[in-house]
């Protein structure tokens, strides 16, 4: 590789792990946020380098670290799993609003540890998707 082939992203959050987990969807690779307090998007097609390179910020919830750990893509959306999070992060990049594609499913009691899942992935059982 080539210092021409790496994009830098700059001082996105506080931490060793910016984003944790990648996935693909409508032509884009998004990547977790671990530590980072947004989403990476990463656009191989776009036309320039400036171009290749999105962010979707979380608001609040992007704050702490060690978040999730772990991304898949089902359907229209991508979930992140909850690592030390309350809450399963839903992002659907094709919504009309910038303020919807970010939401959270929380988890209750039970997303009250740190530490609880890494990694994430799509399946099939008895033609149900999950």
């Amino acid at each position: 590789l080539t210092p021409q082939a790496f994009l830098p992203v700059g001082n996105r959050g506080q931490g060793d792990h910016k984003w944790e987990g990648i996935a693909a969807l409508g032509g884009c690779f998004y990547c977790g946020p671990c530590d980072a307090a947004e989403v990476l998007v990463i656009e191989p097609g776009a036309a320039g380098d400036g171009d290749r390179l999105h962010f979707i910020p979380l608001g609040p919830k992007g704050q702490q670290n060690a978040k999730w750990a772990g991304i898949a893509a089902l359907g229209d959306r991508l979930y992140c799993c909850p690592y030390s999070a309350e809450e399963v992060l839903v992002i659907e990049p094709g919504a009309t609003r910038k303020q919807d594609r970010i939401r959270f499913i929380p988890l209750g009691q039970g997303g009250q540890s740190n530490a609880k899942w890494t990694g994430s992935t799509k399946g099939q059982s008895n033609g149900k998707w999950w």
